[in-house]
């Protein structure tokens, strides 16, 4: 709602309509956004079998099998709630379903509405022209998570200017970021840095 809500004075009347009448047409716009795999995963836990192990040889069947599941766990959802589900989907007892160690608990969602988020909505706006600033879910891990037992708020922000094609390579052949993306970065921090001493308008 929050997301919806940010970007909605810069839609068409249409939009605008559709996004302000959410009890009608949420379940319509919720379609839209999980038609892409980018939107499906910031509406719900994501699960991709990374690891899967079986067989000893071509022409043997395999005595046992593993899989190994990555998960990103949405904000609503929990380790327990999450092996729950998986445990009545498989619905099999001949298949042993066991939480690795190590495993993360969702980050808990930071306040949109309070001071800091404001404080930093206002330098964004003023690093990037005709830039609306609007809240948004995370589905990669960050080291931000090391920040969590010190402050409620944690709001993750790359301040590189990203074209459709930049995409694939991140983490990927051929990353890099353009020189004048590089200096915006900086202007960027540099305007975050000065505005801390000073309070939100």
């Amino acid at each position: 709602g929050d997301l919806l809500a940010s970007f909605t004075p810069a839609q068409s009347f249409g939009y605008r309509l559709i996004f302000a009448n959410l009890w009608l047409f949420g379940p319509l716009v919720e379609q839209q956004l999980a038609a892409s795999p980018a939107g499906a995963a910031k509406m719900q836990t994501s699960l991709s079998p990374t690891l899967l192990r079986a067989g000893i040889k071509e022409n043997v069947l395999p005595p046992s099998a593993r899989a190994t599941l990555n998960l990103r766990i949405h904000p609503r959802d929990s380790i327990a709630s999450v092996a729950e589900h998986v445990r009545n989907a498989v619905a099999d007892e001949q298949i042993q379903i066991k939480v690795m160690p190590g495993g993360r608990e969702p980050s808990a969602v930071s306040d949109v509405r309070g001071e800091a988020y404001q404080q930093f909505a206002k330098v964004i706006s003023e690093s990037f022209s005709n830039t609306l600033a609007s809240p948004n879910l995370t589905v990669g891990g960050t080291d931000s998570r090391y920040y969590e037992p010190l402050t409620d708020n944690i709001f993750r922000f790359s301040p590189l200017l990203m074209e459709r094609e930049d995409l694939p390579r991140m983490h990927g052949t051929n990353e890099r970021v353009g020189i004048e993306t590089l200096a915006n970065a900086s202007g960027f921090y540099y305007r975050l840095l000065q505005s801390l001493n000073t309070p939100a308008n």
